[in-house]
């Protein structure tokens, strides 16, 4: 049986993560992050309401939870205290590789503004230092070594109707810009390949990706069927892929051809297998997990589950993928090897 446990969370399951041990998986839903080992509810932490998503450092020492009212607070996954970070409601966040710092960009005061603020916090609380950027921050990224972080801004004016962007690049060690490298049109979402090569930025206006080549800084645009809402990497980082309102899409960048992969009419989120041969995608509007083969991006398998999958979170050991119902409430564990086994034999 693929199904190994299901557990009713509560309503409004937000997000999903789990610890590179797989002993600890983090759920948010009810005001609260529950926490689940052995499948059981080992503890409730309470957060606060509306949680947009969990970041778990990659120590798994700290659990950052991002509401949408820009708040966020970090937790010590060793004793559950929580700490909340100071600061105006914020429009992106991201955390070092290494756990150990959380970055927060903080809207202007108006729309008209010229200048957006970028914060450094500690897990503690403590801040770490501040830049002005120019232009409204909308999305950002941290290099793999935490050495650069790139910030997608753009301006925002009443008088058109796509507006000028770029991704500001920032030393996080001197907290300084160093580069500011032009996109086609205003970006949202950034992503930073896992080899730090490229960074990847989303155009949901324009139905576009944007790709920087990090060295020679050099930007390539493709076209896609609708609007992304992010970007994914394979951990090879050799494929990339657009996750749109209305379809996944496989983008290669040297030939500018944009691929649709068969993953649904609603593609919420991706987890890749460590060795990033496969993939799991859940299909919000047809309530199911669909497994690809990232290598020809062909279809496995897909099975389906009750209600509406939409967060989801791999084992670190690929053994068992979590994915989380919003509505239902509910987490359910499925053992990936019972479903790659179960589509041999079909």
């Amino acid at each position: 049986m693929a199904v190994q446990w299901q557990l009713s969370i509560g309503t409004r399951v937000g997000d999903v993560v789990v610890g590179k041990d797989a002993e600890r998986v983090y759920v948010a839903a009810d005001n609260c992050v529950t926490v689940i080992a052995g499948g059981d509810i080992a503890a409730r932490i309470p957060v606060g309401p509306d949680t947009k998503r969990l970041i778990l450092s990659a120590d798994d020492a700290f659990l950052y939870v991002v509401g949408y009212d820009g708040s966020v607070r970090a937790i010590s996954t060793a004793d559950h205290a929580v700490t909340t970070i100071a600061g105006s409601p914020s429009t992106a966040e991201v955390v070092s590789s290494d756990g150990r710092r959380l970055y927060t960009a903080h809207p202007a005061a108006s729309l008209e503004s010229t200048y957006s603020q970028i914060s450094a916090t500690a897990a503690d609380g403590t801040s770490l230092g501040t830049v002005a950027i120019k232009n409204y921050a909308t999305g950002m990224d941290v290099s793999p070594d935490g050495g650069r972080l790139y910030v997608a801004t753009s301006t925002v004016s009443v008088h058109t109707q796509f507006f000028p962007g770029w991704v500001t690049v920032i030393d996080t060690a001197q907290h300084t810009v160093v580069d500011s490298i032009a996109v086609p049109v205003s970006p949202d979402t950034v992503t930073v390949s896992p080899d730090g090569s490229r960074v990847l930025v989303t155009h949901y206006d324009t139905n576009s990706i944007s790709a920087i080549d990090v060295a020679r800084r050099s930007v390539t645009s493709v076209n896609l069927p609708d609007a992304p809402l992010r970007a994914v990497v394979t951990p090879d980082h050799a494929g990339v892929y657009a996750i749109s309102m209305q379809s996944l899409v496989a983008v290669d960048f040297p030939t500018e051809i944009a691929e649709v992969v068969p993953a649904g009419r609603m593609p919420r989120r991706m987890q890749f297998s460590s060795d990033g041969k496969r993939a799991c995608v859940t299909d919000l509007a047809s309530s199911r997990v669909v497994v690809l083969d990232t290598i020809s991006n062909s279809v496995i398998t897909a099975f389906e589950l009750d209600g509406h999958p939409e967060a989801l979170a791999l084992s670190g050991n690929g053994e068992l993928l979590y994915v989380a119902d919003y509505w239902a409430g509910t987490l359910t564990a499925i053992s990936i090897a019972s479903v790659l086994r179960d589509a041999e034999a079909a």
